[in-house]
Order: structure tokens, then C-alpha cells, then sequence
């Protein structure tokens, strides 16, 4: 649940609770709306996800950064 801990921060604790929207909030972030991440489930031969690892490190970036970037740059969408 890293990447949405925003969306479950819990409300102040001195507001009244009378339903599920009153204690967890919606992500605000505009872009994630207009293009949501989901979840994806892929296999990956080990040599290329260590090699997309390496890389990710060597970039400061994360693999989903790595991946996402690679699709788009051969897919050519954005």
C-alpha cells in the first residue's frame, strides 16, 4: 500500500464518523485522475529485470519509472 497512502491518511480525530467517507479521503492529485495508475501483473525473465533494476538505481529512478518510461518510448503513447 506504499503508493497510496495518501488516499487512506484517517480524518482528524475530533470529527464526528458516520460513515466510510468520513474517515478515509480521496486523493486529490488532479493527474491521477485523468490517467490512474492500476495494477499490473507481468513475468519478467530474470536478466531483464535485473538489468531494469541496475539501471533504475543507476538513474535514481524507481522500475515502475523504468518500465513505464520503455513501454511509452516503444509503444510511442503518452
Amino acid at each position: 500500500m506504499k503508493g497510496n497512502v495518501k488516499a487512506y491518511r484517517p480524518a482528524a480525530a475530533e470529527r464526528e464518523i458516520n460513515e466510510i467517507n468520513d474517515v478515509f479521503r480521496k486523493d486529490t492529485d488532479a493527474a491521477d485522475d485523468v490517467n490512474p495508475l492500476v495494477m499490473t501483473s507481468i513475468r519478467l525473465h530474470a536478466r531483464t529485470r535485473i538489468a531494469a533494476k541496475v539501471y533504475a538505481a543507476e538513474h535514481g529512478m524507481k522500475m515502475q519509472e523504468v518500465i513505464e518510461a520503455a513501454l511509452e518510448q516503444y509503444i510511442g503513447n503518452k
